[in-house]
């Protein structure tokens, strides 16, 4: 069990297989359900030539991809006037580099197009272990959707790139294959856990590589570039809603409330909370240094989610983490 920075306790957990598996973690009272980066996407896929996962087989995968690739992305010559240009904020700059808010990642009618890709593919449902978890696991009730797309992961990449911190002196390589589409819908919530980190080799270079970033990329919610969330530590009840921002709706988006990501300093103060903003990507570190957090209950709409993994060149210094 590690030591943030700032003295505030990380929570970490690792794992040697794709699956879930319950860890030890400080503040959550006992063992909580920890998530690794396939979770709920089935087994792991052979690689490609390139490296990566093979594509799947399964229909609606290659919908999406088709899909995927007739979206119309606003960049370069085809960026609109006056399109706000992406930026960062570190959501709790006493543990540097844990929580970071990329405001404007993704335009909202670059947005638009995901969503409507996901909503043209049946997702599944959570499993019968996700509703009904052992005693000290997570909740988690979503509709999900594995899937690979190389293109868009390195589009995304590419935007990204210049705003994932180094790790130990490491720079990342690329995102996480295979990527998944979330949906929650109203009464939908993921229960207090944290993720785990996953060792993989690319097939195409050799190298091992690691993941310390979860990435979620919110395709709905509140709109423009504001401050991220509210991490005022102030908020020591405990209960999930310090910062909501959206719980009373707003104007631009009135049909998703709920749904914040909340990370948790202890069992009972809450460290920050992250409002979805349509367009923004949240980093957040995971495995040996993932903090305790949870996905609130989505009140009112739904809310739409890709999420995947910031992947690095594997070093000595991945303590716990093994392939």
């Amino acid at each position: 069990m590690g030591k943030a920075k700032g003295g505030k306790a990380a929570l970490a957990a690792t794992t040697a297989s794709n699956t879930t598996a319950p860890g030890k973690a400080k503040g959550g009272g006992g063992l909580l359900k920890t998530v690794g980066a396939s979770a709920g996407s089935g087994s792991a896929r052979p690689s490609s030539p390139t490296g990566r996962p093979a594509p799947s087989s399964d229909p609606r995968c290659q919908k999406l991809v088709d899909t995927h690739s007739r979206v119309f992305w606003e960049e370069g010559s085809d960026r609109p006037a006056g399109l706000r240009r992406a930026t960062s904020v570190d959501l709790a700059p006493d543990q540097a580099d844990y929580i970071i808010a990329v405001h404007n990642l993704l335009s909202p009618f670059e947005c638009a197009q995901l969503v409507a890709a996901v909503d043209a593919v049946p997702l599944n449902e959570a499993s019968r272990s996700d509703l009904q978890p052992r005693k000290n696991e997570a909740f988690l009730n979503r509709e999900s959707l594995a899937f690979s797309d190389a293109s868009l992961s390195d589009r995304l990449f590419s935007r990204l790139r210049s705003f994932i911190p180094l790790v130990d002196g490491r720079a990342a390589a690329r995102l996480q294959e295979p990527m998944r589409y979330y949906l929650y819908r109203k009464g939908h919530r993921f229960g207090q856990h944290v993720d785990v980190s996953r060792c993989e080799k690319d097939e195409a270079t050799g190298e091992e590589l690691v993941s310390e970033y979860t990435l979620l990329i919110y395709l709905n919610g509140e709109r423009g570039g504001g401050g991220g969330g509210d991490c005022d530590d102030d908020d020591d009840d405990g209960d999930g809603d310090g910062g909501a921002g959206n719980e009373e709706g707003s104007e631009s988006n009135p049909l998703l409330q709920g749904g914040e990501t909340v990370f948790h300093a202890s069992a009972r103060r809450v460290l920050c909370s992250v409002p979805p903003r349509q367009g923004t990507a949240l980093l957040h570190a995971h495995g040996r240094r993932c903090l305790m957090h949870e996905g609130c209950e989505v009140t009112k709409g739904l809310k739409y989610v890709l999420r995947t993994d910031v992947m690095f060149k594997s070093s000595s210094s991945s303590v716990g983490v093994i392939n």
